[in-house]
This record gives C-alpha cells, structure tokens and sequence, in this order.
C-alpha cells in the first residue's frame, strides 16, 4: 500500500478581501483530509506490523484529528453558517449572529441611534404569511435585475409596521418610509 499526500496548500496567504469564512472551509478540508490520511496510515502500520491493533501514537493522532475536526465544523455552523442561514430566512438574529454578520462583511455596522444592533431590529418584518429583513436598497429600474435578500419597503403596507418600525423610519430614514405602501 502506498501513502501520497497532495501537495501543501496551507501556506496560501488571507487577503484583506477574504472573508474568515472561506478560511474556515479551508480548515475544515485539511482536517478532513489529515484525517482520512491518518485512517490511512493505521491502516498501513496493522498490514505492515500483522497486527490487529495499530499503534497508540497513531490512534492518538487519528482521535485528536476527529476531535478538532468535529470543532471546526461546529465552529463554521456557530460562526457562518447558522447566523447566514438565520439572515437569508428571515428570523431574528442574535447580538452576537448580527456582529458576526458585520464582521464577515455580510452586513454593515452602521447605526442611527447609537445602537446598531437594535437599529437592524427596526429592518425585521414578519406577519402571518411572511418573515424577511426590510431591504434600504432602492429598486432596480424597469427591466433591471438586482439580487437582493429581504422585501422592498414597497412590498409592505405601512400599516403592517410595529409602531416603534414606523416611528423609527420617520424619524432617522424618511426617504424609505415613503416607500411603503400607504392605504
């Protein structure tokens, strides 16, 4: 049996555009491969040794390998994945899931009151059939298409606002709470 190993792709440097999040899939695919290489390497030393059992120091390293691996992978669900996935369907977002977000470059940071975190609240909508982010961007033109996530101010009824949503639009963005439809 014969053991190659692909070449070395972890020198690769982060560029300042480069979101951790992709470093993270990265981890995650080293860790699986040192993994599925130490499963190799087992099982090369029980043909080679004739043994059942492989050697400790491997075993450990298969063990430790599993062991951050299954952290990574919980780290790139708490870190990315969840908060993403949270964002694009619509549901609130915790303190820590909307920094996340900030810090990943998904969202900005920018605030109103002081308090960005809560600012971003304001942009949450639900009612009975729909759940979504309010979406400041401006429509594309006629004939335009524009990818977005959330709903246009002016797919929602105005009505339909909290009452702390509409004070807030009127007073800190007026200009988008003109864009509610208005009975």
């Amino acid at each position: 049996m014969n053991i190659e190993f692909g070449p070395n792709k972890c020198d690769s440097k982060m560029t300042p555009d480069q979101s951790w999040g992709t470093e993270f899939k990265d981890l995650r695919s080293h860790l699986e491969q040192a993994l599925d290489a130490s499963r190799r390497m087992a099982e090369w030393s029980r043909i080679q040794l004739g043994s059942p059992d492989m050697p400790p120091g491997i075993a450990i390293l298969e063990e430790q390998i599993s062991i951050v691996e299954s952290l990574a992978s919980r780290l790139f669900e708490r870190l990315f994945q969840r908060p993403s996935s949270l964002l694009l369907s619509g549901q609130h977002l915790s303190r820590e899931e909307f920094y996340l977000l900030v810090a990943l470059g998904v969202l900005k940071g920018g605030s109103y009151t002081g308090d960005a975190y809560a600012d971003f609240q304001m942009l949450h909508y639900e009612d009975e059939k729909r759940r979504s982010y309010i979406t400041l961007e401006e429509q594309p033109r006629a004939g335009r298409i524009k990818l977005h996530f959330g709903m246009w101010p002016e797919e929602i009824s105005w009505n339909r606002l909290r009452p702390d949503q509409r004070a807030f639009f009127e007073r800190h963005l007026p200009e988008v709470a003109a864009r509610f439809r208005k009975p």
